[in-house]
C-alpha cells in the first residue's frame, strides 16, 4: 500500500525532413563551394516510460526513467531522449528536505547531427512554511553538460530563493 508503480511503452513514427549544406574546400585561400542536398527520413522508435514511488510515514523516495522522442534543444532537433531521475523528500511538520538527480540523454533522430548530448544533475532543497499557507525555499542545483557543437557550458551551479504559497498545510518541495 506504499508503493505507486506505472508502466507505459509503445512506438514513435518520427518523420524527419530537411536541407543540408555540406562546405567543399578547393583551396586554402579560397572561400569553400557548398555542396548541397535533401533528406527525407522516417524511424519507427520505442517509447517506454516506468515511475516507482514509496511513501513510508514522512519519507517519499521515486525513480523513474524512459526513452521517448522529444523537440531536442535547438541543435539536435527532434530528438531520442533518454531520462533517468531519482528524488527524495523528508517531511517534518513545517518544514521539509528534498534531494534530486536526473541524468538525460539527446541523440539525432535525423542522423544530422552525429553523437550524443547529455545532462546530469544533481540538487537539494529546504521548504520551510512561516503560516498556515505562505512559506520560504531554498534550493541549490549542480548541473553538468556535455559540448554540443560550438556551445560548450560544461557546469552551471544554480542557487535558488523563494517564497511560496500553498492551499495545503504542508511545506512545499522541488522534485
Amino acid at each position: 500500500s506504499h508503493w505507486t508503480v506505472s508502466v507505459a511503452g509503445g512506438l514513435t513514427q518520427a518523420t524527419s525532413s530537411g536541407s543540408y549544406r555540406i562546405p567543399f574546400y578547393t583551396s586554402v585561400n579560397q572561400p569553400p563551394i557548398y555542396v548541397v542536398g535533401q533528406y527525407n527520413q522516417s524511424n519507427l522508435l520505442p517509447y517506454f516510460q516506468a515511475t516507482a514511488t514509496r511513501n513510508v510515514r514522512h519519507t517519499t523516495v521515486g525513480l523513474s526513467g524512459g526513452e521517448a522522442v522529444g523537440p531536442g534543444n535547438g541543435f539536435y532537433l527532434a530528438s531520442r531522449v533518454l531520462n533517468v531521475n531519482g528524488y527524495w523528500r523528508y517531511e517534518m511538520r513545517r518544514s521539509s528536505l528534498s534531494a534530486t538527480g536526473y541524468f538525460s540523454r539527446l541523440s539525432s533522430v535525423a542522423n544530422a547531427v552525429q553523437g550524443n548530448e547529455f545532462t546530469v544533475g544533481l540538487g537539494g532543497g529546504y521548504a520551510y512554511n512561516l503560516i498556515r499557507h505562505l512559506g520560504l525555499n531554498v534550493r541549490y542545483d549542480y548541473i553538468q553538460y556535455s559540448t554540443a557543437g560550438t556551445f560548450h557550458v560544461p557546469v552551471d551551479n544554480r542557487i535558488s530563493i523563494g517564497v511560496y504559497f500553498t492551499s495545503k498545510d504542508v511545506p512545499l518541495s522541488w522534485h
